[in-house]
């Protein structure tokens, strides 16, 4: 009878109750958390999302709309089945992620405040890993995400907490969001849209993440349960994309987001206000015609280079100042170029040729491979598509222009060191003869 007595007042004892207790409340509050995670998830594929920096900004640059675009990438992003991932390429400066941006708001702000469902984005860029900011996307909390059964294996020591590399971290959260999805789908009979910015930057972020990724969108279009949307800006993304050739079977024909048109461009420029928001009376001058013509005629249609001048003509600055200013960041690219002819010689070949393009093939003939991806890597020639092949170019109307400059001060700097190297043989010649 001792032995009972002593057991019922261990039993009874603070340490126990307490034990007892903490594994309850402990239990319980995970399995509130592993059902109620599911429905924060829901929400936002009810809603859509945009992470914070960009999911509002008072002193973003007024949007210039560009109606066809915006069709397209409106049935591109909108909830319905497709079987299909989609690929969005363009140059650096070309407007791609404000496009993109602006349509997931417009998309949140009707259906998604009717709960019909509108795109999560996210950006590589943000956060301090994809990881964490693609969790932080579709409200999903890493350390919330305990089903009771694994707290009971974890109370019985027969597992451990899951690991917390970045590799571990994304297969968590993309299976979450694989799990939700399907949810979602039964629920609304709707797909989940998820836009992927930056996705040239996840291989060097975190190698193998793309693949990773593109597989669960393979995956994901053949059962319509996500539609994912990668943004990209290089070739190499998405020719490493291609390699994945599985995988790349569902990809949907990338779309180019280009320069503006010349009236576009030079409709950017005249358009007011310069801000969104600002109030300030100079925000809301206007550039002339003749102005914005000419700027145009300077730098083409890149978005970035419009609005460094559109920037400069608020703030007072000449259309001259503003002009020098972004040749001399141009010329910067050409540091290490100057000192590699063979680099060179690519950019002489281009310059040369019809309409300053050529086949990608016939410039590796001409030239080398070696060099020419040396350039596409220094932003100074890119890609282009067209029905037979891929060509070369300039990287933007600005850098053409460079070139040109460039190419004229050495032919004009030739002609005077030859010319006075005829004087001084001529002097030399004279000299003797007397």
């Amino acid at each position: 009878m001792a032995w009972r007595l002593a057991f019922g007042n261990f039993l009874r004892s603070g340490t126990v109750l307490s034990l007892i207790g903490g594994v309850t409340a402990s239990g319980s509050y995970v399995m509130y958390k592993d059902y109620s995670r599911y429905h924060r998830m829901l929400d936002v594929f009810s809603s859509g999302n945009i992470l914070p920096p960009l999911a509002e900004n008072h002193y973003e640059i007024s949007f210039f709309c560009r109606t066809e675009l915006e069709k397209l990438l409106h049935q591109i992003l909108g909830n319905t089945f497709s079987n299909e991932y989609y690929l969005i390429n363009g140059e650096v400066g070309t407007g791609k992620t404000r496009l993109i941006v602006e349509i997931v708001r417009d998309m949140m702000s009707k259906s998604g405040a009717k709960k019909l469902g509108a795109p999560v984005y996210v950006s590589v860029s943000q956060g301090k890993s994809f990881a964490d900011s693609l969790a932080s996307a579709v409200n999903f909390f890493f350390d919330e995400h305990v089903t009771y059964k694994f707290f009971l294996d974890f109370v019985m020591r027969i597992n451990s907490f899951p690991r917390r590399d970045e590799d571990s971290k994304l297969t968590r959260v993309l299976n979450a969001i694989e799990e939700a999805s399907f949810m979602y789908l039964q629920l609304t009979g709707r797909p989940v849209v998820l836009v992927i910015d930056g996705a040239n930057g996840l291989q060097s972020h975190q190698p193998g993440a793309l693949e990773k990724i593109q597989d669960k969108a393979k995956l994901w279009a053949d059962t319509n349960t996500v539609k994912v949307i990668f943004i990209n800006n290089d070739e190499d993304t998405e020719q490493l994309m291609h390699k994945n050739s599985s995988s790349w079977s569902r990809a949907g024909t990338p779309i180019t987001v280009d320069d503006l048109s010349r009236e576009d461009a030079i409709q950017f420029l005249m358009t007011s206000p310069f801000l969104e928001t600002s109030v300030n009376e100079s925000n809301r001058r206007v550039m002339s015609s003749e102005d914005a013509t000419r700027v145009v005629s300077l730098v083409g249609g890149r978005i970035v280079h419009l609005v460094a001048f559109k920037r400069d003509f608020v703030l007072g600055k000449s259309i001259k100042e503003t002009e020098a200013e972004l040749k001399n960041r141009e010329r910067e690219k050409f540091v290490q170029v100057s000192r590699n002819p063979s680099t060179w010689l690519v950019v002489s070949t281009v310059r040369k040729s019809p309409s300053k393009r050529m086949k990608l093939s016939k410039a590796i003939k001409a030239t080398s491979q070696h060099d020419v991806e040396a350039l596409i890597r220094q932003n100074i020639i890119r890609y282009e598509r067209d029905e037979v092949g891929v060509l070369i170019k300039f990287q933007s109307s600005l850098t053409e222009k460079v070139v040109e400059e460039m190419e004229n001060s050495y032919i004009e700097e030739k002609r005077r060191r030859q010319m006075m190297e005829a004087e001084t043989r001529q002097n030399s010649g004279l000299a003797s003869s007397a």
